[in-house]
């Protein structure tokens, strides 16, 4: 905790442990001056607010709305980056007031502190303990499902899946009227999927889609369903429709490399020979364009041609982009604003050489393909350095040579392709390999590994430049199908990026078409 944070702790207890010699008049005056500084905060006068909320909590150490008042703070703090302020706030609330009704949503903070990824010092472990503090401490708390589901969601973190099947399960049975019950029903399936467990982890997808028709995760469930009952069928991959033509107007591409979707319905794809990224609206077997393209310069100060490579999106909907001729990473919001820019060219670390492929963690964290220099980069949010994976190993078959795409599994294990060893490498978040498949005398034969995506349910689509073809593999990066399959029709000229959407549909795209081509 920092010094602000401890301080503020300490003077929370004393205050709450001052007798009252109340400064400011009677219950109406003490309400009136609570709701003022509450009315402040949820319209967004922040300092305004937190100066009240701390006037108040000075003139009435042991007034009605204490408890509030101490939780708004935190939640401030929280929502600032402060973590140990608004930590110390949530345990002063816990501490002096565990009767009060803000102090099972304290505990709530508390365990969320320990859970953030975004939080330098998140510990699963610790956030387990303390989100188990609510159901046992406060067991009518309305907050007990969200704690449970939390706790589960820690122990999938740590890969207990059992142990977190067991938790959803319960979750499901004892509060099925919850607004997490859905999305507990589904990371229950995906508890049950992680183990092997495939019969019940369909039954409880089929839960979602049957028993919560406008709950969380549903459309997700529905794809599990689908693509699992693909899998037993061995049905294969069909083309659904293409888009593209070759051009400089709005929604037409010229050389696109790389396609990333943002959640939303929203599909970006990088249009290298242009110069730009657009974005395109999936919905209903089609895409139109659906905002002007990211503002990039058509050349850079130096007066070299900007040329996108991968994209990504990222927490807040920020897009993330490549610029393999510029050796550098460019970060955007969402309305197009340049609000970061991450490498210079060079091979020491933190530099970079023809990055190709991106991929963002849940933390905000930045992966990317450094081809030039055979490795793999991670960034923090801010664009610091934080390691390099792919560049040393027991073996020489643990080097990276040329890393093309990247993409996280469903356990948050990265993957990277290279198209020189043609292989596909799985490392832990540490950088640690934890395993290598395919080869060109191996099970599996590549002719050229591109870019790389992962479905719903964990199947992991690599694209294969030189075979004009993508290949489908399971989780243990086993072989499921290709497409197209020997001797089908040609469908694809030099497809390189690709990008899994949450209802099936696989984007391809395809720089020698100037096309999308959309597969499911």
């Amino acid at each position: 905790m920092s010094s602000l944070g401890r301080t503020l702790f300490l003077l929370f207890i004393i205050v709450l442990a001052t007798p009252v010699y109340s400064l400011a008049g009677d219950a109406s005056q003490e309400q009136t001056r609570f709701d003022y500084a509450y009315r402040l905060y949820m319209q967004g006068a922040y300092d305004s607010a937190v100066k009240e909320f701390k006037d108040y909590l000075r003139d009435y150490p042991k007034g009605q709305y204490s408890d509030d008042a101490g939780y708004w703070l935190g939640k401030y703090y929280e929502s600032t980056g402060k973590y140990e302020d608004a930590l110390g706030q949530f345990k002063a609330i816990v501490t002096l007031l565990p009767s009060s009704d803000k102090a099972p949503a304290s505990q709530f903070e508390i365990a969320g502190y320990w859970y953030d990824p975004s939080n330098p010092r998140h510990d699963y472990e610790k956030a387990i303990a303390e989100y188990l503090k609510i159901p046992f401490f406060y067991p009518d708390s309305p907050v007990v499902p969200d704690s449970l589901y939390y706790a589960a969601l820690c122990q999938m973190k740590l890969r207990n899946y059992a142990k977190a099947e067991e938790e959803l399960r319960a979750l499901v049975q004892k509060y099925p009227s919850s607004e997490l019950a859905p999305p507990a029903a589904y990371k229950l399936g995906m508890a049950c999927l992680l183990q092997g467990k495939t019969d019940d982890a369909l039954a409880s997808f089929q839960s979602v889609r049957d028993k919560y028709p406008a709950g969380l995760f549903r459309q997700d469930a529905l794809s599990a369903v689908e693509l699992i009952m693909r899998a037993k069928e061995k049905r294969p991959l069909s083309v659904e429709y293409t888009y593209g033509a070759k051009g400089e107007a709005p929604g037409m591409l010229y050389k696109p490399t790389d396609a990333a979707l943002d959640g939303q319905g929203g599909l970006y794809v990088s249009d290298s020979g242009n110069g730009r990224v657009q974005r395109f609206k999936a919905a209903a077997g089609s895409l139109t364009p659906d905002m002007p393209s990211l503002a990039l310069p058509a050349m850079d100060k130096a007066l070299q041609p900007v040329r996108p490579a991968g994209v990504a999106v990222g927490p807040r909907g920020r897009v993330y982009l490549t610029d393999s001729s510029l050796h550098r990473v460019q970060v955007y919001q969402p309305d197009g604003d340049l609000v970061l820019t991450i490498g210079r060219k060079g091979a020491e670390p933190g530099s970079l050489s023809a990055p190709s492929g991106i991929a963002v963690d849940e933390g905000g964290d930045i992966y990317i393909a450094d081809t030039g220099n055979k490795r793999v980069d991670r960034f923090d949010p801010e664009g610091r350095f934080v390691r390099s994976a792919g560049s040393s190993g027991t073996s020489e078959d643990n080097f990276l040579k040329s890393p093309s795409g990247v993409a996280f599994d469903v356990e948050g294990n990265l993957l990277v392709t290279d198209s020189s060893t043609n292989q596909i490498y799985k490392y832990d978040q540490s950088g640690k390999l934890l395993a290598v498949a395919g080869s060109k005398s191996g099970a599996y034969s590549f002719g050229e590994p591109a870019g790389i995506g992962v479905d719903v349910v964990g199947n992991v689509y690599v694209v294969d430049r030189d075979k004009a073809s993508v290949a489908v593999f399971d989780r243990d990066l086993k072989l499921l199908m290709e497409f197209p399959g020997q001797g089908g029709k040609k469908v694809f000229d030099t497809p390189s990026g690709i990008a899994v959407s949450g209802n099936g549909e696989v984007f391809v795209v395809d720089p020698g078409l100037n096309q999308i081509v959309v597969l499911k």
